[in-house]
């Protein structure tokens, strides 16, 4: 797909999420008006909000955004249009966090966003929150036809391309005895990469797994069970993933993608490797690298069960309460 083509495909998405969230929103105060709105995941219309301001009316707004680096400016800047489109994006973001009935967002993000940073309210930080994994599930590995002394891969998740789904698939066709075990329901370009060449070879040999529907809870943790490493190399994410606290509170190591946050907690914790997803060699010797360590799993969930101590579902929670009650008493209505 072009380039253009997919950029004008995200703002359509952006402008159908806001109207979205406006109809939803009339709707719902038709016979009482809000005060407050919380939306749990505000990249999907942020564009539209600096553009064409609040779908909530006069009603205060905040809510989480998982990609804080997007309202970051380019330090960098490419020549050509992409740089203008992003830059526009950028500003338009900023806009919004600009508007008179925003109140502070919140990032899964522990790195500190304040006011000079975004060029607008400053961004509270949140710890994921991660549950305690459930014991005694059996793995996968009878089932898919995976001896016991091979080494699986697991990438887990919506399957898209961003995953790191097509580096995945041309390092571990260079290994003999390494299983890639795909699992979540897949975009349609992912598909195309699992019916390429690489590919082809790794099913050839039995040692690609493909589950392509969305996975139960059970599921997941018979996946988790089944797994050596976790595959975390995403393409340009630099900021948290739930999928690293599940897997290192499971004793599993990970490959992460070395620039953003990601990459900065596994070292950090000492949870596993990072790799550079530009770097096709890099990637390659570190796969083979987090291989040949000699984990001790147990002390691995130990270090994760640390780290991860203050990120439960309570205290998310609390945090999100507490700082909205202090942002409206701050600013009353």
């Amino acid at each position: 797909m072009h380039a253009r083509t997919r950029y004008l495909g995200v703002m359509l998405a952006q402008w159908h999420h806001w109207r979205l969230f406006r109809r939803m929103h009339r709707a719902a105060t038709a016979a009482q008006r809000s005060d407050l709105v919380f939306v749990p995941f505000l990249d999907y219309c942020l564009v539209m909000l600096g553009l064409l301001g609040s779908p909530f009316g006069s009603a205060r707004w905040t809510g989480i955004l998982i990609q804080p680096d997007v309202l970051l400016k380019d330090d960098n800047p490419r020549r050509g249009w992409r740089s203008h489109v992003r830059a526009w994006k950028s500003s338009s973001r900023r806009a919004a966090l600009s508007l008179p009935t925003a109140l502070p967002l919140f990032t899964i993000d522990p790195r500190p966003f304040n006011a000079q940073v975004t060029g607008g309210p400053p961004l509270i930080g949140l710890n994921d929150p991660v549950v305690a994994p459930a014991t005694g599930a059996k793995d996968l590995r009878h089932e898919l036809g995976i001896p016991e002394n091979e080494y699986v891969v697991l990438l887990y998740g919506a399957m898209h391309l961003r995953k790191g789904v097509r580096e995945l698939i041309e390092s571990a066709v260079q290994y003999e005895g390494i299983h890639v075990l795909c699992a979540g329901e897949q975009a349609e370009l992912t598909r195309q990469v699992l019916r390429g060449d690489a590919a082809s070879k790794l099913h050839a040999a039995r040692r690609l797994h493909v589950m392509d529907w969305f996975v139960s809870e059970e599921e997941q943790e018979r996946l988790y069970a089944s797994a050596d490493l976790v595959w975390l190399v995403y393409l340009g994410h630099r900021a948290m993933s739930g999928v690293l606290m599940q897997a290192a509170m499971r004793g599993i190591p990970v490959l992460s993608q070395a620039d953003g946050v990601m990459g900065e907690i596994t070292l950090r914790h000492g949870l596993g490797f990072v790799a550079n997803h530009r770097d096709p060699e890099d990637i390659a010797h570190q796969l083979q690298r987090v291989r040949e360590a000699n984990w001790d799993r147990t002390a691995l969930r130990q270090r994760a069960e640390q780290a991860f101590r203050a990120h439960t579902p309570k205290a998310f929670a609390q945090c999100i309460v507490d700082s909205m009650e202090s942002a409206l008493a701050s600013r009353p209505i």
